[in-house]
């Protein structure tokens, strides 16, 4: 079963009639290490450490979450919520940027210009780097 956040994305290329022009990439979640080289330890490791029962039961990472990052409890009317398989989510997320990245830069010297269509997901943490 094809997940809705992809059936969502493809019917919207297909809505403006990209999709005889697109090729899709193959991703990969990112490693540790390559999200560590944007983002600083005490992130990553609050990220890797965070789902709905830690940020609940454990009020320093609570307080970390929200003070530092703004992040709260899905549901919660926040726009960065703490969720389960956060990291997962990161890991995949993060792997298909570093993907398209690299798909530009490799094919930056070629005949051919290249355009990459991206789908943000709607927290606050991804509309800047996306920009």
């Amino acid at each position: 079963m094809v997940p809705a956040r992809v059936a969502i994305a493809h019917s919207l290329v297909s809505v403006y009639g990209m999709l005889g022009d697109m090729r899709r990439l193959r991703t990969r979640p990112t490693t540790e290490a390559e999200i560590r080289r944007f983002h600083l330890p005490e992130y990553v490791d609050l990220i890797r450490n965070l789902t709905p029962k830690s940020y609940t039961n454990d009020v320093v990472l609570r307080q970390k979450a929200e003070d530092d990052h703004g992040i709260g409890l899905l549901g919660d009317d926040n726009d960065c919520p703490a969720f389960d398989r956060l990291w997962k989510y990161c890991r995949g997320y993060a792997g298909g940027s570093l993907a398209a990245a690299r798909t530009l830069v490799n094919s930056a010297s070629g005949s051919h210009r290249r355009r990459i269509v991206m789908f943000l997901f709607p927290f606050r943490s991804h509309i800047a780097p996306m920009l």
